[in-house]
């Protein structure tokens, strides 16, 4: 029921301060749940003190705090500062060392204008690897084509395609493209192989990425294989792309945080965990987290605090102890008011005789539960006594006063807390329940019901009376989505139930009922 009941706009055992109601159906008076209540009472008022105390406070709590934030931030954001420019120097010294080589009229002559393996191993594996420590490196031609690959310090001249939702692939089309374009932080003198300017930025003639490769975190950087001087044309040459990755571990994370002052620092392979404040995520081209690098950032505000805090705690002291002698006087004053109000709430809302909810709280609980198809299905029950005319003709009123009180409590043992029993009028009472598992669930609780009922109640008097029950059972969204068609379709039901014998369940759709409903009923 927690799904139907989480429709509802407030519990209705609840009054509007929020106060927890019993029923005592001995006496037919409704109760407070007596600490829960008292407990209520104190806080609201013990709130209202912290309230003021809060405020008497604000002036030194509030300073304190948004200058230890403040602080906080501000060193943060420092922090990340230093870390993402010392990330920033560190592509750009892979680009550096890659440009040592690809900026070369050697490597024109033997791998743009056409694949030389000897000197791939002995000229550019040599110096990627053993120079530079750049693990591996791949020469990407036109159509995306791997042109060669290295490992460490061996080298693959198997050709290939690379696959679309490469991340090495992705990087050289990046390049390309801007080489394509004649973007303006591409120079046109690099991309048509004039001498690059000593005053040319890193970044100007090469693209950075990070991905996941083979299971390894790297860094990516990609340039132009071109000539020292221009006097290559390389108009007349396809556009070859150097990528070189080189792996995040614990080298790469000693060369790069050599330089910072960030206590702690590390790198997760993935994402970091939550409450990770110092952290940078370093993202594929798909948006993927590769890695985290994260750290302990400085607290300057603790010493704020330090210098505040002692200060607030005792003004919030002095000011608690004279609160609280108040605050007792309004409790005292307020508890038998709430008590009153309580009562009053509670009885307009219940029927007075058996507890159940009556026709105003149970037209609340309709529509809230409507208020939640076609998500939350539930059933609708109308129950109604059979030959309960003959108790009150012939054992009296308070007799059948009796009988209603148990068939009240029976049924309520039996629904809650699937759902919310109503009494309406005299013998009639309305069932909300939730269909939970469906029409096998609801058929059960019907079984239930008609079996409860028929079990004799035994009067004060020593009489018994066994009452009998006709169910008429109508499902929502099946037949309606407004507790008007609902009710409708249930009372159209009930009356099928008495017509064709009482003492059973009709459902409003037709559903057949199972064989162990229509055994009980017989042996009834």
């Amino acid at each position: 029921m927690a799904q139907l009941a989480s429709q509802l706009r407030k519990p209705p055992d609840h009054n509007d301060n929020g106060v927890l109601m019993t029923t005592n159906f001995e006496n037919g008076w409704p109760e407070t749940n007596g600490p829960a209540a008292s407990g209520r009472i104190t806080a609201h008022v013990y709130w209202l003190t912290v309230l003021l105390i809060v405020i008497a406070a604000a002036s030194l709590a509030v300073v304190g705090y948004l200058a230890s934030r403040s602080a906080d931030r501000q060193a943060l954001k420092h922090e990340a500062y230093v870390f993402d420019n010392a990330l920033r120097d560190h592509q750009l010294l892979t680009a550096r060392d890659q440009l040592t080589v690809a900026h070369w009229d050697d490597a024109v002559e033997h791998i743009v204008k056409g694949v030389e393996p000897d000197f791939i191993k002995n000229e550019f594996l040599n110096a990627l690897w053993n120079d530079f420590g750049i693990h591996r490196s791949f020469l990407i031609g036109p159509g995306d084509e791997l042109l060669a690959s290295t490992r460490e310090h061996q080298a693959d001249f198997t050709r290939r395609v690379l696959a679309e939702d490469d991340p090495v692939r992705a990087l050289a089309d990046k390049l390309r493209k801007r080489i394509a374009e004649g973007l303006p932080e591409f120079p046109a003198a690099a991309a048509a192989g004039a001498e690059l300017d000593s005053t040319l930025k890193l970044d100007e003639v090469a693209d950075f990425a990070f991905a996941r490769i083979e299971g390894q975190p790297m860094l990516l950087s990609a340039v132009q294989i071109l000539p020292e001087e221009r006097r290559i044309d390389l108009n007349k040459w396809p556009v070859v792309i150097l990528v070189a990755a080189k792996a995040i571990d614990q080298t790469f994370l000693q060369q790069l945080t050599a330089p910072l002052d960030l206590m702690d620092i590390a790198f997760l392979d993935g994402q970091a965990p939550e409450g990770k404040k110092a952290r940078r995520e370093l993202m594929d081209h798909h948006g993927d987290v590769v890695g985290t690098f994260t750290w302990h950032p400085e607290r300057p505000g603790l010493q704020i605090w330090k210098l505040i805090l002692p200060v607030a705690i005792g003004l919030c002291l002095l000011l608690s102890a004279a609160a609280l002698l108040i605050s007792r006087k309004i409790v005292r004053l307020t508890r038998s008011l709430e008590r009153s109000e309580a009562i009053n709430h509670f009885n307009a809302r219940h029927d007075p005789l058996t507890g159940c909810r009556n026709r105003l709280a149970f037209s609340e609980i309709l529509e809230a539960a409507c208020s939640g198809l076609p998500g939350t299905p539930f059933a609708l029950i109308a129950c109604d006594l059979d030959n309960f005319k003959s108790i009150n003709d012939t054992s009296g009123h308070a007799a059948g006063d009796e009988v209603l009180k148990t068939i009240a409590r029976r049924l309520r043992q039996i629904v809650e807390p699937a759902g919310y029993v109503g009494r309406i009028g005299g013998d009639e009472f309305l069932i909300v329940v939730s269909l939970g598992d469906g029409s096998h669930e609801l058929e059960q609780i019907a079984e239930q019901i008609l079996a409860e009922a028929h079990v004799p109640v035994e009067l004060e008097t020593g009489e018994s009376f066994k009452a009998g029950m006709s169910l008429g059972i109508a499902r929502a969204p099946d037949c309606g989505h407004h507790g008007t068609d609902l009710l409708r379709a249930a009372d159209v039901a009930l009356y099928k139930a008495k017509q064709t014998g009482r003492n059973r369940a009709c459902f409003a759709d037709h559903l057949p009922v199972k064989p162990s409903l229509k055994q009980s009923l017989i042996s009834g």
